[in-house]
């Protein structure tokens, strides 16, 4: 059981990695971001609970990503953004 809890572990950190990046390069009032060590996000300096494709519990500062249609959904003060992210694979001959 321990290898299975370590790779959703695994899975959401890379996920959080990733959308942490997304957040930096495209919303310019995104200044600072990090990973915690059990996956969640912090957007300057503020946590957000992460959810890769299932929902575990709702938390005032949330945020849901659905890596099947790219979708992620962040909950902030009663406020909702949906952002979208995309991506393509490259081919090098």
């Amino acid at each position: 059981m321990t290898n299975k809890h370590s790779m959703v572990k695994e899975r959401k950190v890379a996920f959080a990695n990733l959308i942490s990046m997304y957040f930096r390069l495209n919303i310019s009032s995104i200044t600072s971001t990090d990973v915690t060590e059990d996956g969640n996000l912090v957007l300057n300096n503020q946590k957000y609970k992460l959810d890769v494709s299932d929902y575990t519990g709702y938390s005032d500062k949330y945020i849901f990503y659905n890596p099947t249609n790219g979708r992620i959904v962040v909950d902030i003060n009663n406020k909702r953004k949906t952002y979208q992210l995309d991506v393509g694979l490259i081919e090098n001959d």
